[in-house]
């Protein structure tokens, strides 16, 4: 729910891979026992609509696409925290200004 929101809201540049969860979802099950057979019943009471209002039947989708390999992960190498970094330098050279006001300079902000 926090990367949709984030993303929904334009404060934050997601990057990385599709979440795992669905942006908009059911959730906050009951559960109960049934009285003559006693199975265990779940019911969810909630419908969790992302803020966009949009129901892909996706996760939330990153706005930078970063894959992390096998190979990365055997080799120590974090593919994400590589390309954010990059992406924060890279705004920092546009206008430090903007990103020390918790802002991002103009055009630095994939995808929007």
């Amino acid at each position: 729910m926090f990367a949709t929101t984030a993303k929904d809201y334009g404060f934050a540049t997601l990057v990385g891979e599709e979440t795992g969860g669905l942006a908009t979802h059911f959730g906050d099950v009951y559960t109960f026992h049934l009285p003559h057979t006693r199975l265990r019943i779940g019911v969810s009471h909630k419908y969790f609509l992302r803020p966009s209002g949009g129901d892909d039947g996706r996760g939330c989708l990153p706005d930078v696409e970063v894959r992390t390999t096998p190979e990365d992960r055997a080799l120590g190498r974090d593919p994400v925290l590589e390309r954010t970094l990059a992406l924060i330098r890279r705004a920092l050279r546009l206008d430090p200004a903007a990103v020390l006001r918790g802002g991002v300079p103009e055009g630095t902000r994939p995808g929007r």
